[in-house]
């Protein structure tokens, strides 16, 4: 997995990013979602996170950070898609949306997709 610790340093610090785009497939945002000022020579808080799980053994995965927050998955299967949404929702997610996207293209969807939100009076 890769983005996830500045995630975890923020939570530690008692914020948390609006929304984290969960992309199984390689991705340079999960590399540099964490100062996106950077590249100008600027220091810029990130509103929201991206984090790969490119290649990740998904039942290894340690998902916590994610507790109470709203994640967007996009995987190239719908198999590892599906796993990831069931995974998030398991680690306390509070809004999860999820989608098979084509892997010729992962800004397009291919087929499966679901949403779920926690509702307001259980508990993560």
């Amino acid at each position: 997995m890769r983005g996830h610790e500045p995630i975890i340093a923020m939570r530690k610090a008692g914020t948390a990013p609006s929304i984290v785009f969960l992309n199984d497939f390689h991705c340079q945002a999960s590399r540099d979602w964490s100062n996106p000022g950077e590249k100008y020579g600027e220091q810029w808080p990130a509103d929201h996170a991206t984090v790969s799980t490119a290649g990740d053994a998904l039942s290894r995965l340690d998902l916590r950070f994610l507790v109470g927050l709203t994640v967007s998955i996009s995987s190239e299967t719908e198999g590892r898609a599906k796993a990831l949404f069931n995974a998030c929702k398991q680690a306390g997610a509070k809004t999860v949306a999820a989608c098979h996207v084509q892997p010729t293209n992962p800004h397009r969807q291919a087929g499966w997709f679901e949403i779920f939100h926690k509702p307001e009076n259980e508990h993560a």
